[in-house]
């Protein structure tokens, strides 16, 4: 099992150590993100038919903004936050509801504060969610009184036993891979601010090296290093085509291009594996990297990926292509579905007087 991946704001190590993972062949990951991120993300999944969809609120066009515990005119959760909070208060079409037993700035300024007592959060969502959808129903699989019932899940991390000295995120290229903003996702590649202590290296060297130690280099990457020297095309067209004769290359991508691309990076090659992500992106989601708002070819995203500054703006889909990045056959959001506890019900039937759903739920 692999435990790890980076920290908060540095998450190139997490695509880097898919070389090593491979070579011993791990079944299993995790990381400190098993606590924060695994019901987001399996909730995701439910909703939209993809778990690492990275599903963002969208503050600037939304008709209500609901914000539990939370107070964004301090916290800044957004871009903008101030100013687009100001911007729904003074709008009428447009409503903030608060959910916080203090008053806080933005409950001050909030069309609904509802002033819960600690500890009973749980009760004033159920009751909300129960209001989107007349009946509830609970799974058996908890509702009942069988002695292996599901009951709690306790999520806990050790420290290793053995540590080899890593760079932190201040002495080596990073980034942060879930920076969701809307209405456009905006990446930049930090810069190394100090230099490393003592003989500590960037989490990609390690994990190509432990790579090298166990004799699993794949085999061509001296052809990738001279092609690397080379024109990006270049090393395109020699990736693909030693791709093709041994599979090995793809199945230790993030190896095998920060020792070809990465050395020719002066000095940055920690941000090869931005080729190999950029690539990803453009062949995953064609048609949002083809809107009009964007001029982000596969080759633009990845020249502008491994460029330290300014940074990129990934291309602003429109609200009506979500469903390209949605794997639902129908609806791009499902909020009826037989995991969702609390509003799920078949015998369920709409309202006649009731207003028109959202278009994609």
């Amino acid at each position: 099992m692999y435990d790890g991946g980076g920290g908060q704001g540095n998450h190139l190590p997490g695509a880097y150590a898919r070389g090593v993972t491979q070579t011993l062949g791990m079944k299993y990951r995790s990381n400190a993100l098993a606590q924060e991120k695994t019901g987001v993300c399996w909730v995701q999944g439910h909703l939209f038919g993809r778990q690492n969809l990275g599903a963002m609120p969208d503050f600037q066009h939304t008709d209500c903004a609901v914000f539990v515990g939370k107070n964004p005119w301090q916290s800044h959760g957004f871009p903008e936050t101030r100013n687009e909070l100001n911007r729904m208060k003074n709008d009428d079409t447009r409503s903030i509801i608060v959910m916080d037993p203090r008053v806080t700035e933005t409950a001050a300024i909030a069309d609904h504060h509802l002033r819960v007592r600690p500890g009973t959060d749980a009760w004033l969502l159920s009751a909300m969610l129960a209001g989107l959808v007349a009946c509830a129903a609970i799974p058996d699989c908890i509702d009942t009184d069988h002695p292996d019932r599901f009951r709690a899940m306790i999520v806990e991390s050790a420290n290793p036993l053995h540590t080899l000295p890593a760079c932190s995120q201040y002495e080596k290229p990073e980034a942060t891979f879930f920076a969701g903003e809307t209405p456009a996702n905006h990446f930049h590649l930090r810069q190394p601010i100090f230099e490393p202590l003592g003989e500590s290296l960037p989490q990609a060297e390690i994990h190509s090296k432990l790579v090298e130690a166990m004799g699993r280099i794949p085999e061509g990457i001296d052809e990738l290093k001279e092609a690397a020297l080379g024109s990006r095309e270049e090393f395109i067209e020699t990736l693909g085509r030693v791709s093709q004769t041994n599979p090995d290359i793809g199945a230790k991508l993030p190896t095998v291009l920060h020792r070809t691309l990465g050395q020719s990076l002066e000095g940055d090659a920690t941000s090869a594996i931005l080729f190999g992500a950029s690539k990803a992106k453009a062949w995953d989601w064609p048609t949002i990297c083809s809107t009009p708002s964007s001029t982000q070819s596969q080759g633009s995203l990845s020249r502008s990926a491994t460029t330290p500054r300014p940074g990129i703006a990934s291309p602003t889909p429109r609200f009506t292509s979500s469903s390209t990045i949605s794997s639902m056959s129908s609806n791009p959001c499902q909020l009826r579905n037989p995991h969702n506890a609390m509003i799920t019900s078949t015998s369920c039937s709409r309202p006649a007087n009731a207003d028109p759903p959202p278009p994609t739920m």
